[in-house]
């Protein structure tokens, strides 16, 4: 395995547990109580995005148990669909390995094993078959567990991809593990369950089990705050200040991404934008290796048929890169070694056209939104070129309609001036579907947010769009209503900036003058042009140019 690899897979310092330190405060809390035998869930779900830190937490999670001298196992669930009941083999070997000391004859006759269980897949996973499963389950696990308890020993089972439960369509499974925490709750046995997933699955599960809030500890791995993430770096890189910042401002602040582009620039390489090129020479990929990942590119999740790999490339890249230590084989199935690298190489590598763009670059901007991070200017750049060269009037619509909604849930995260450039973006795609109606509504809407986070300016700025739809709508009386709106806020701000700035009051009165003049009162137009005149006395001229803005006004050439 390549250094270079290593700094991706293995355990990262305790050191750098600067953005999980709230996850890691409440898992100490939940092993105390533990400790004191208090009423806790005997289920833990890590949750979270590829590169966030889940297996960290989870590998964190165990050095705190064991530090308390708490037993633990951890576990990999299988990535071939197909053997995914050997995920409880699994456990049960592990459990094998405690060698409790069992006092009978019968007692060291069965061991304490749970019995093997029967394959399952999906085409006959019936109802009987599950309640079958969790009944041998359900049955072994307690009794091992009151061995435990005798021996006043704890045992936390860890089990990370647990997500790859649910990619084989199994999802009804995880009801065991639920049913088995509940049971080992209400009997006070000490054997617990830390499990990591994947978002998609947590709502899968919401959906499709009977998952209560008050049966589990939720912990979600997050991208880092701008601080955590540069202290992140400064421990880890040794990069000096100035590289630092240049990673911090254009990244995703995960540990992944932060060890990526810190990994880039010891290379030599333009860490600016993840370009495929850089990472084909990062990972020294050959023509066919960069042929199996692009074909993983094309995947929406983490596992593919060897065979279908093999025709695209041949035997030989798969056995490189699993060398290479990127990606895990399993019978007749590859995936990679990490969620991280999958969803990196999905960005990165699929193949370019217009459309599969848009759409990764709409679930960027959506996850940013979901972590309530600041918008990438680079992504929001591509969407804008992305949306003006799409000519499908339906896809046009139904982008438009999710950009508005988006530029909403910007403003509710405080990125004003985002959800203003991600309006624009919805506009065009909304004009090229012909539907100016939603476009007036939504910057209605927008205008109405602005005002209620006591942020004028931009509440002017989305009046005034508003008040240039409803014309073009032909809706005169809220043309003029929010032509109106976008005035006085403008003359508002105009008169609380400093005089120093006095070609921003310059501007900014101006916009006010002609958007009253749009909402037909003219003569609350005139009195701003005075107003501005008055405010500009040491600057001749901008009165002069007002002066003329008074005689256009008179003379009804500004409507």
């Amino acid at each position: 395995m390549s250094e270079m690899i290593e700094e991706f897979i293995l355990a990262i310092n305790p050191d750098d547990f600067i953005g999980q330190s709230s996850n890691v405060a409440r898992y100490q809390e939940h092993i105390r109580a533990i400790i004191g035998k208090r009423d806790v869930p005997h289920l833990v779900l890590i949750e979270g995005h590829g590169g966030t830190g889940r297996t960290s937490l989870l590998r964190k999670a165990m050095g705190i148990a064991q530090f308390e001298r708490i037993n633990t196992i951890e576990v990999k669930s299988p990535i071939n669909p197909e053997k995914i009941h050997e995920l409880f083999n699994n456990i049960k070997i592990s459990l094998d390995e405690l060698k409790l000391n069992w006092r009978s004859f019968m007692e060291k006759a069965r061991g304490i094993s749970v019995k093997l269980l029967p394959a399952l897949n999906h085409e006959d996973l019936t109802p009987q078959k599950i309640e079958q499963f969790s009944n041998i389950y359900n049955l072994e696990i307690p009794r091992i567990a009151t061995k435990l308890k005798e021996k006043r020993q704890k045992l936390i089972i860890h089990i990370d991809n647990g997500e790859r439960i649910y990619h084989a369509g199994l999802t009804e499974l995880f009801q065991l593990f639920i049913d088995s925490a509940r049971i080992l709750r209400e009997k006070q046995l000490p054997i617990y369950y830390v499990i990591v997933i994947d978002e998609e699955t947590y709502n899968e599960l919401q959906e499709k089990t009977d998952l209560k809030e008050k049966d589990y500890l939720y912990l979600e791995t997050q991208p880092f705050e701008y601080a955590d993430a540069e202290l992140f770096l400064r421990r880890r890189s040794g990069l000096l200040k100035k590289e630092r910042e240049e990673i911090l401002r254009v990244s995703y602040r995960t540990p992944f991404d932060l060890i990526l582009r810190w990994l880039l620039k010891k290379k030599g390489l333009d860490f600016e934008t993840i370009k495929k090129e850089d990472l084909n020479q990062l990972f020294e990929f050959s023509k066919n290796e960069e042929k199996v990942v692009e074909q993983f590119s094309l995947s929406d999740k983490n596992l593919l048929e060897k065979s279908i790999l093999q025709g695209v490339s041949g035997e030989k890249p798969l056995e490189t890169l699993s060398n290479k230590g990127l990606l895990i084989e399993e019978d007749k199935y590859v995936a990679f070694a990490s969620l991280g690298f999958f969803e990196l190489f999905q960005i990165t590598h699929r193949p370019e056209d217009i459309f599969t763009e848009l759409k990764y670059s709409m679930k960027r901007l959506e996850e940013e939104v979901d972590y309530k991070l600041k918008p990438s200017e680079r992504n929001l750049v591509q969407l804008k070129n992305l949306v003006k060269v799409v000519n499908d009037e339906i896809l046009c619509l139904e982008i438009g309609n999710r950009l508005g909604m988006i530029s909403q849930d910007l403003i509710k995260n405080k990125y004003y001036q985002s959800a203003l450039d991600v309006m624009e973006i919805a506009r065009i795609a909304l004009e090229k579907g012909g539907d100016i109606e939603k476009i007036a509504d939504l910057t209605e809407s927008m205008a109405k947010q602005f005002t209620k986070a006591e942020n004028e300016y931009f509440a002017a700025k989305a009046f005034e769009t508003a008040g240039e739809m409803f014309s073009r709508l032909g809706v005169k009386w809220r043309a003029l209503s929010n032509y109106r709106d976008a005035g006085v806020r403008y003359r508002k701000v105009a008169s609380e900036v400093d005089i120093g700035q006095h070609f921003m009051v310059r501007y900014l009165y101006e916009k006010s003058i002609y958007c009253m003049a749009k909402a037909e009162e003219i003569r609350r137009a005139e009195q701003f042009c005075s107003e501005a005149k008055k405010k500009l006395s040491d600057y001749p001229p901008h009165q002069s140019y007002f002066t003329t803005i008074e005689k256009k006004l008179v003379r009804g050439e500004i409507s």
